[in-house]
């Protein structure tokens, strides 16, 4: 963890000495996400039928600092801590209803490359990369009565990840396009997360984006 914390002030101090030399765009992200766990999950929760789709509400924010190749081609670097993972309900052992919640929390190291689209109004982004992460903790959360006997546990996760990423940014008011972006985005692994099962993350959402200048 000590290296991972070393590695985030160094890339904040990077961005901030970019910023000075206006070489560089840097901002903030803010993204509210739907997420959930893809694949063989009915295995994952043992469970007779398969679970896949958005689990629940999930948070990822951060920072990111983008870079110009031409005047409409650029690269961004974001930095990000993530929340990812899937719900699992199911009929208690009193036949009321219960649940398990399933959270794998996640350093992301995206880089992608946009495409921007101008026009007399306003300038629309298209983005496209991958994204790196490293899982930091996970847990799994269950409902009253006590879980079940063969519940799930998350020591089988991998401890990487690799995402490819979507999304499609504009911005809401014209007049402040050069500091509010917001956007539609997704997320999903490109190999399985589970050393047993093939499951993989899976997230869209909201972004909201906010450019220093």
């Amino acid at each position: 963890m000590k290296k991972t914390t070393l590695f985030i002030l160094l890339i904040s101090i990077f961005i901030h000495i970019s910023a000075q030399q206006k070489r560089f765009i840097t901002g903030l992200i803010l993204d509210l996400n739907g997420i959930g766990l893809l694949g063989n999950t009915g295995q994952y929760w043992n469970s007779s039928t398969e679970n896949d789709g958005v689990g629940h509400g999930g948070v990822s924010c951060g920072i990111f600092v983008k870079r110009g190749f031409t005047e409409k081609i650029y690269s961004t670097f974001e930095i990000r801590y993530s929340t990812k993972g899937s719900y699992y309900g199911y009929v208690g052992q009193y036949g009321t209803p219960a649940w398990e919640s399933l959270y794998l929390n996640y350093l992301e190291l995206p880089l992608i490359f946009g495409y921007k689209i101008t026009t007399l109004k306003k300038n629309y982004y298209l983005e496209s990369g991958l994204e790196f992460s490293k899982l930091v903790n996970s847990k799994i959360e269950t409902s009253d009565p006590p879980a079940r006997t063969n519940a799930p546990s998350t020591t089988d996760f991998k401890g990487a990840d690799i995402s490819w990423i979507g999304c499609f940014k504009f911005p809401l008011i014209r007049k402040w396009q050069e500091h509010f972006l917001f956007g539609i985005r997704v997320t999903r692994s490109i190999p399985s997360v589970h050393r047993m099962y093939k499951i993989y993350n899976f997230e869209y959402g909201i972004e909201f984006n906010y450019i220093f200048n």
